[in-house]
C-alpha cells in the first residue's frame, strides 16, 4: 500500500533525531508527495532543510526555507521556525545583514507575543542564537563597531545559552550542543571586550577537546558539532 504523509513525516524526525541527513532530505520529500495542507508542506519543507543543513549544503537549506514561506495558510508557529531556519540559512552563507534583520524581525515578533508553545520556544532560543553568532562574525566584518557587535553578541549569546540549557531538559538533548556552541562564542566575544586573556581561553577550548577523544562514544549530533565550532573560534 502507499505510505502516507504521516509515515514519512515520522521517518524523517526520526532520521533527524539519528543524524541521518540523506534519509531526513528522503523522507521528507516523500512526504511532501502526499502533503494536502499548506502547513503540511511547510513543515516538511522545515524538515528538509535540516537535512540539508547537516549535509553542509547551505544554499538548498536557503532554498527550502523560502519555499515554505511561499506556503500560504501556514500554522503561525511553523511560520516562524522556517523564519528562524531561514536567519540560520543566511547566517551559514555569511549573508550577514539577512541574517541579522531576519533574526531581530522574529525576536521583535516575540516581545509582543512571548513563546507559549514547544514550537516557538524553540524558534525563539534559535532566533537568539542566530543573532548572537551573527554580531560575533560582524565583529570582523565590521571592524569600527567590533566592541559595539561582541557587547552583542556575548549577551546575546548568553540567553540563547540559557534558553538552550532549558530546552535540552525539557525538549531534547540535542540543545546541549548548541548551548555548548553558544558558550565557545561567548569566549571570543570576552577576549575581543577584555574581559579575558587569549591564553586563558585556548586552554579551556583545549581541555575541552579531552572530551571527545573517542568520537564513538558521542552519539549526539549537535554535541559533536559544538566542539568543532570551538575549535574554529579558538
Amino acid at each position: 500500500c502507499e505510505l502516507t504523509y504521516e509515515h514519512h513525516d515520522s521517518c524523517a524526525r526520526e532520521a533527524h533525531a539519528k543524524g541521518q541527513y540523506r534519509e531526513l532530505i528522503l523522507h521528507a520529500q516523500r512526504a511532501l508527495e502526499s502533503a494536502s495542507t499548506p502547513t503540511e508542506r511547510a513543515l516538511v519543507c522545515n524538515r528538509e532543510l535540516g537535512g540539508w543543513d547537516g549535509l553542509g549544503r547551505y544554499a538548498r537549506t536557503l532554498e527550502a526555507a523560502q519555499r515554505g514561506l511561499r506556503e500560504n495558510p501556514v500554522d503561525i508557529e511553523i511560520r516562524r521556525a522556517l523564519k528562524s531556519n531561514l536567519a540560520n540559512a543566511y547566517y551559514t552563507l555569511w549573508h550577514l545583514v539577512e541574517s541579522r534583520a531576519t533574526a531581530l524581525e522574529l525576536l521583535s515578533s516575540y516581545q509582543d507575543n512571548p513563546p507559549a508553545c514547544e514550537w516557538d520556544q524553540c524558534s525563539h532560543a534559535f532566533a537568539q542564537y542566530v543573532l548572537g553568532h551573527t554580531h560575533r562574525r560582524l565583529i570582523d566584518a565590521e571592524p569600527e563597531h567590533a566592541a559595539r557587535h561582541a557587547e552583542q553578541a556575548r549577551s546575546t549569546l548568553q540567553a540563547a545559552a540559557e534558553r538552550c540549557d532549558q530546552l535540552a531538559r525539557d525538549v531534547h538533548e540535542n540543545y546541549a550542543g548548541i548551548a555548548r556552541t553558544c558558550r565557545g562564542g561567548i569566549m571570543e566575544t570576552e577576549v575581543v571586550l577584555g574581559q579575558r586573556d587569549a591564553r586563558s581561553a585556548l586552554a579551556e577550548i583545549n581541555d575541552g577537546l579531552n572530551e571527545i577523544i573517542d568520537l564513538e562514544t558521542i552519539e549526539n549530533g549537535d554535541v559533536l558539532e559544538s566542539f568543532g565550532w570551538w575549535c574554529i573560534f579558538g
